[in-house]
């Protein structure tokens, strides 16, 4: 990630005003956040907050910028905020698994389990190889756990684990 995080600072540095870069990055932050001690977490959200609201700025029709600034809204337990611009990304690009994926995983932390169901399986319909499997697949089975339907929870637990580049979270 460290890498990444690099390559799109410089690309920045070299040109402010591209707007991807400053989505990628806040994307890298993102992912950064997640992995993170938990004492860097808090500065890591709040960088990724002012560039993903760069990039969007520079370019609101991208999908991938409106999907990364959802995500940072989520983050932050802004569901509504989050929903509404993971909705736009999907409506911009209907075949992003990725924002169907976020906006999935958004409804169910929201408490709407049932409806990011349908999302989650949109994502899992749009890219069956995704590099992110596992964690289609783990998200799916939270949702389960949220809807005390728990043979199916665990049955997607177990598709989560069993793919291989499983992370650690759906072996939880």
């Amino acid at each position: 990630m460290k890498e990444g995080e690099a390559m799109f600072r410089r690309a920045i540095e070299l040109d402010p005003g591209f707007a991807r870069a400053h989505g990628a990055l806040a994307y890298v932050l993102l992912q950064e956040t997640v992995v993170s001690e938990r004492e860097g977490r808090a500065a890591l959200l709040e960088e990724a907050l002012r560039e993903s609201r760069s990039a969007v700025s520079l370019d609101n029709q991208d999908c991938m910028n409106l999907c990364v600034l959802g995500r940072v809204h989520a983050f932050h337990h802004d569901y509504d905020e989050g929903i509404a611009l993971l909705e736009e990304a999907v409506r911009l690009n209907p075949s992003f698994a990725q924002a169907h994926f976020a906006l999935g995983c958004t409804k169910i932390w929201s408490g709407r389990a049932r409806e990011g169901i349908v999302d989650v399986e949109r994502a899992l319909q749009l890219s069956p190889r995704d590099p992110h499997l596992s964690s289609f697949y783990a998200t799916r089975a939270f949702a389960h756990i949220c809807l005390e339907e728990y043979a199916e929870a665990a049955d997607y637990g177990r598709r989560a684990t069993r793919v291989p580049n499983a992370k650690a979270w759906p072996y939880l």
